[in-house]
């Protein structure tokens, strides 16, 4: 039988297009900085992030509020925040084109991450004793990360 994932999220009564409902991640803490997307003024609904699979775009009226799920889980348009096997449709983070420097949680490990480098993924380790934290995209003491599914390489 397979694991749910951990739970951070928050009932709605958003439905999915079988009329199962659909829990949607916390917003995004303040400090986090997501690319927006393009949210037409006509359209509400949830979309996946174009970059960050651990990341969806709540839109509605032209508006767009990102939002994350729980370090190590994926966003599923149809099943909300998911192991990374249950999103087959998001193997990999991607890179855009422009050069900007992007970081995304690696899903194996708290003291890695990847970053977009000149529009290449490239893995990095986080100095000693700190950790990557899925909320402030950085390296942060290890004291204040919360790991989650991913591997605590760190020995306090």
């Amino acid at each position: 039988a397979a694991s749910l994932p951990p739970s951070s999220t928050t009932a709605t009564n958003t439905l999915d297009g079988d009329g199962n409902p659909i829990t949607t991640p916390r917003h995004s803490p303040p400090n986090t900085v997501y690319l927006p997307i393009e949210c037409p003024k006509n359209v509400q609904g949830h979309f996946p992030d174009p970059y960050d699979c651990s990341v969806f775009h709540y839109c509605n009226g032209g508006i767009d509020r990102p939002s994350y799920c729980d370090a190590g889980l994926f966003w599923n348009k149809k099943h909300g925040c998911q192991w990374p096997k249950d999103v087959p449709e998001c193997p990999t983070h991607k890179c855009p084109a422009n050069g900007q420097r992007l970081r995304f949680v690696a899903t194996h490990s708290c003291c890695h991450y990847q970053e977009c480098i000149n529009g290449h993924l490239k893995e990095q380790v986080c100095p000693l004793h700190k950790l990557y934290s899925v909320e402030t995209k950085s390296c942060e003491n290890f004291q204040v990360v919360a790991c989650g599914s991913r591997k605590n390489c760190i020995d306090p």
